[in-house]
């Protein structure tokens, strides 16, 4: 109970239910308690751009060269994808993909936490360079430029979250993913995108 107790109140802290302070360069460390590494990820509205929800899933000790691998299994009628964290093989998302039809996430399995619930700054970071783009698909379909990104950045890029992950390990790169519930005949109001980054719980040496 009381493990239980201390995570919750890790995860109101990371997502910025607290006050923000201005000065970020003076902001107070978050606390994690027993997860020094964390994954977060910020669901992106695909038809508005709209930041939606996001949610965090914590690593099992220090992961010096972060990456996320795709295990992507074909829609004939159904099919899924789920990305885990190459280094500790860590799920960090899932989600079914239904041919004609619309799957729906999966994992994580407790509810998003609401864009509503994210302290953000005021000066909106900007896209980094190290951004991975990626179908996760079997498709040999081309990459857009990152370019095509922005907007999908742009609707996150006030989160003081996605701050705090670029300050603290701006080496790790950033995966942006579009997760399609349904394909076939697909509805794009169903589809979203999935940004990736790795939170420390203090500075890592640039």
């Amino acid at each position: 109970m009381k493990k239980n107790v201390s995570f919750m109140i890790a995860l109101s802290l990371l997502l910025g239910l607290g006050a923000c302070d201005n000065q970020m360069d003076d902001a107070k460390p978050i606390i994690c308690w027993d997860e020094p590494e964390l994954i977060l990820g910020f669901a992106v509205d695909y038809t508005t751009n709209t930041f939606l929800h996001g949610f965090m899933q914590p690593l099992p000790g220090r992961v010096d060269s972060f990456a996320l691998v795709a295990d992507y299994k074909s829609p004939g009628d159904f099919g899924s994808i789920t990305w885990t964290e190459k280094n500790t093989d860590k799920k960090i998302f899932s989600g079914t993909i239904i041919w004609m039809g619309k799957g729906q996430q999966t994992f994580p399995e407790w509810p998003n936490n609401k864009a509503a619930s994210y302290d953000r700054i005021e000066q909106p970071v900007a896209m980094p360079p190290l951004i991975t783009l990626t179908n996760g698909t079997e498709w040999d379909q081309p990459v857009p430029e990152q370019s095509a990104y922005v907007p999908v950045w742009n609707a996150i890029s006030s989160l003081e979250s996605v701050y705090r992950c670029l300050t603290w390990n701006p080496k790790a790169p950033v995966y942006i993913y579009l997760y399609q519930p349904s394909v076939g005949v697909g509805n794009p109001k169903d589809w979203y995108w999935l940004v990736f980054m790795h939170y420390l719980c203090e500075p890592r040496e640039r």
